[in-house]
């Protein structure tokens, strides 16, 4: 697990790139915004990052980073 500078420095890269992006959304979503994210894995390890969920319409967009690890999920309610 990282920590120190290095790891703060990607959270807030992380952040700063997502709020300049567009964020299609809507104002009455209450879920879409940028979230701090710590958890343990099964196998004991703890983690911790930041995601940001986006909504268009019916479809939210979750993009979260993990350590040095990305990934993006679309689900559609």
């Amino acid at each position: 697990m990282q920590t120190g500078l290095p790891r703060l420095a990607t959270a807030a890269l992380l952040a700063a790139s997502l709020c300049v992006l567009p964020q299609p959304g809507r104002a009455d979503d209450s879920v879409a915004g940028l979230y701090i994210v710590k958890g343990t894995s099964q196998g004991g390890a703890a983690y911790e990052g930041v995601a940001q969920i986006s909504a268009a319409g019916k479809t939210y967009e979750i993009l979260w980073q993990i350590g040095i690890t990305f990934f993006r999920k679309y689900i559609v309610r």
